[in-house]
């Protein structure tokens, strides 16, 4: 009997998707496949360089015959956009369902309904930018409204229909958790190890990384002003704003000039922006949603000092968690001449290691309580 776990994969064109897929495919009691739901059949992928292992499907009909199929046992969400909640009734029940959310899901306003979990995510100044709504969008929201009480039976039948959750950080599963239809497991793939070798010394005036993304929950501008009231002359403040809201960033441009101020506009391969990134001395990310989490956990496996928000769902998840992490409203130019010292990065470095080995932990766990609901045994 085959004893191998068939899992397929849902996801959107993403800068995610390679390295999450190398995880599941090294795993070897799983079988991969993955499907990618296209407007057109001549589609071109812009994120995922492993297209040959990704389907390409480009109507409801396509989509429907493939999750009728019977050749996979569980299937895994990449994020899930409302406009998939029709999908979900076509998974047969005697499926294993799979989430992964990644935050725009879960904090974010789909089809005119309120967030699953509702934050104030804007600062002041960035607060400017959101209220500008255009007309058209306006209008939109108007049509939304309509349309609410039918996505609210749609989201409550597909989120209700999840076997299986996977937050970001461990804070989002309890905040999912106070939604009534609601019912999912907590869950997490198997992680990539990092190295994390602690550094001798971090300059005390290395460069500053502001944000992750052009995005207005990064609220860049609020942050910005708290940097350069607080950084030394010698310092850069480096901004990535190679991906994300293009409107958002033609209002960012003119507000981000100064020779201590590098943005990065063109996207860079995963290791040459990490290389940037590990030469910074400190990392502040403004944002209150789960955000910027790749970007936060390798700054804090490289012993580099992170500032958060302290209402941040990430600030409160590190701190209770332990981590020496810092608060943007507590920032001051010692603060930012002062880079963490050896017994912080050994107080990261552990905290790291211990949520390294529960993620395993969940993740063998479950991948075994699902087996044995389908009936699978090991060679």
């Amino acid at each position: 009997m085959n004893s191998r776990l068939r899992v397929l994969h849902i996801t959107p064109d993403s800068k995610f998707f390679d390295n999450v897929f190398s995880c599941w495919e090294n795993h070897k009691d799983i079988e991969n496949q993955a499907i990618f739901i296209a407007r057109s059949r001549k589609y071109q992928f812009k994120y995922i360089k492993n297209t040959d292992r990704v389907e390409l499907l480009w109507n409801r009909k396509m989509v429907k015959m493939r999750l009728f199929a019977d050749d996979y046992d569980v299937i895994i969400f990449h994020s899930l956009p409302a406009k998939w909640y029709k999908f979900v009734k076509y998974i047969p029940t005697d499926r294993i369902i799979i989430w992964w959310g990644w935050g725009y899901d879960i904090y974010q306003s789909q089809k005119g309904l309120p967030p699953m979990v509702n934050l104030p995510l804007y600062k002041p100044y960035t607060q400017r930018f959101v209220d500008h709504v255009p007309l058209m969008r306006k209008l939109q929201n108007v049509y939304l409204a309509i349309q609410r009480a039918l996505w609210s039976r749609r989201r409550r039948d597909a989120i209700s229909r999840v076997d299986y959750f996977q937050p970001v950080v461990l804070k989002e599963y309890s905040m999912m958790c106070q939604n009534e239809f609601f019912r999912a497991k907590e869950f997490y793939y198997k992680p990539l190890g990092r190295s994390l070798e602690i550094r001798d010394m971090v300059a005390s005036t290395g460069h500053i990384l502001l944000g992750n993304s052009a995005t207005p929950t990064n609220n860049h501008l609020d942050v910005l002003e708290v940097v350069k009231a607080c950084k030394q002359d010698s310092q850069k403040i480096i901004i990535p704003l190679s991906y994300g809201n293009k409107r958002y960033t033609e209002w960012l441009k003119p507000q981000i000039q100064g020779d201590d101020i590098m943005p990065l506009y063109d996207f860079l391969p995963r290791d040459e922006y990490f290389k940037i990134v590990e030469g910074c001395s400190y990392a502040v990310i403004g944002t209150i949603r789960q955000q910027a989490m790749g970007n936060i956990s390798f700054a804090l496996s490289k012993g580099i000092k992170v500032f958060l928000y302290k209402d941040s769902v990430a600030y409160q998840n590190h701190k209770e968690l332990g981590y020496a992490i810092y608060a943007i409203e507590d920032m001051t130019p010692e603060s930012l001449s002062t880079p963490l010292s050896l017994e912080e990065m050994e107080q990261n470095r552990q905290v790291v290691l211990k949520q390294w080995k529960r993620k395993q932990g969940v993740f063998d766990a479950c991948i075994e309580e699902i087996k044995r609901n389908k009936g699978l045994v090991d060679l």
